[in-house]
């Protein structure tokens, strides 16, 4: 069954300043900055022991002018970590602008969340991300990830409407990922269950990671 309600694939919602970076968590997200081509590429962190190090390594042994650059997090942003019910996809993820962190104090042996992360103004500082921004771009990595089960129509009107915005938030290749996006809309157009939900409260607290 159908469904354009994201909250049904995400499991918990975590504020992101009730927890420390070191402390609590650490970032595992990467990308890498080819300096004679100026592309950006998310890094492959499929592997879920990987670390900054040994992606250093690996890019090393490639060669080539590359540097390995960390997502940005902005402790001083207001910032959420999503703990979705269904694996992460990590390039996607990437890709369409989220960070993803592993909780090291979890209980849970590979816990790992996702996070928006912020753009750099002309001034180099970070600006605080928009929620339909972010919404937005939660809900194409469902409707990519979730083979049907999430499906969101009006994905399509708001791509045709933003597509040269939509652009500059996507790394990687853009104009493929939205490509992609149009198709799995299209491919999985049909019978839809459209819940309207109540707004969701979430209570604050230390984190969730332990259960």
């Amino acid at each position: 069954m159908k469904s354009n309600n994201m909250f049904k694939f995400i499991e918990d919602i975590i504020p992101a300043n009730a927890m420390v970076e070191g402390d609590n968590f650490e970032i595992i997200s990467f990308f890498t900055f080819n300096h004679d081509t100026q592309e950006v590429s998310p890094a492959d962190i499929s592997n879920n022991d990987i670390h900054f190090n040994s992606l250093e390594e690996a890019i090393c042994v490639k060669g080539g002018n590359i540097s390995l650059v960390r997502t940005p997090f902005n402790p001083e942003s207001t910032l959420h970590f999503y703990r979705l019910k269904s694996k992460i996809n990590y390039t996607l993820a990437i890709s369409l602008g989220f960070g993803i962190v592993k909780l090291t104090d979890s209980k849970r042996p590979n816990d790992f969340l996702l996070y928006y992360f912020n753009y750099l103004d002309d001034e180099e500082q970070m600006m605080s991300p928009r929620p339909t921004e972010q919404w937005f771009l939660l809900k194409c990595y469902l409707q990519l990830t979730e083979e049907g089960r999430f499906h969101e129509p009006k994905l399509e009107i708001y791509i045709e409407e933003n597509q040269e915005y939509l652009m500059l938030l996507m790394h990687g290749n853009p104009p493929l990922l939205l490509k992609k996006i149009l198709m799995a809309v299209d491919k999985y157009k049909g019978e839809l269950i459209i819940l309207q939900s109540k707004p969701r409260k979430f209570k604050n607290r230390t984190h969730t990671a332990e259960r």
